[in-house]
Parts: structure tokens; C-alpha cells; sequence
């Protein structure tokens, strides 16, 4: 699940490389979503504890088993495609 927010510049422009995982055969068997901060409720974010964006969380059987807070400018797809492959996919 991606936080992101509208005003958040590197979440704009991360947004598509995200989007293009969803479309990879590689994470065929991954599900992805993406939470708008400022659509939600606060509890939920505190309950999530949601404290930068962009963050991803990798869910399996609804329980967090990595987090990804950020994207670097160099490669910004390895540390998340890493965590996928290495939380959801092995």
C-alpha cells in the first residue's frame, strides 16, 4: 500500500514507476493500493503509523512484514522492488 499525498513531489513523481509494478509480471501475485493522506481519517494514519510520504507497506494476510518510508533519486524502484521480492515473493 502506497501513502502518498497530492502536494508530496516526490510522491507525484513516483506515481507512475508504482503504478508500473501493478503491470509487472514479475509481482503478478501482488496486490497494490495507494492511500491518499489526506483522503483518510487521522486515526487510521496513527494507526498505521503513517509519518512521512511517501511510505509503502508490504501487507501479507493483512499484517505488515516491511515498510519502504521514501524514495532515493538514484534507482528510486530498487528499495521497494526489493522489499517485495524478499517479503512477499520468497
Amino acid at each position: 500500500v502506497s501513502f502518498s499525498a497530492s502536494w508530496c513531489v516526490p510522491c507525484v513523481r513516483f506515481a507512475p514507476v508504482y503504478a508500473a509494478f501493478a503491470t509487472n509480471p514479475e509481482f503478478s501475485k501482488v496486490s497494490f493500493a495507494t492511500v491518499d493522506i489526506d483522503e483518510v481519517d487521522d486515526a487510521i494514519l496513527d494507526q498505521v503509523a503513517i509519518e512521512t510520504v511517501p511510505t509503502f507497506l508490504l501487507l501479507r494476510d493483512g499484517r505488515e512484514v516491511s515498510r519502504v518510508v521514501g524514495v532515493t533519486h538514484k534507482r528510486p524502484a530498487s528499495r521497494l522492488a526489493s522489499a517485495i521480492r524478499k517479503s512477499l515473493l520468497s
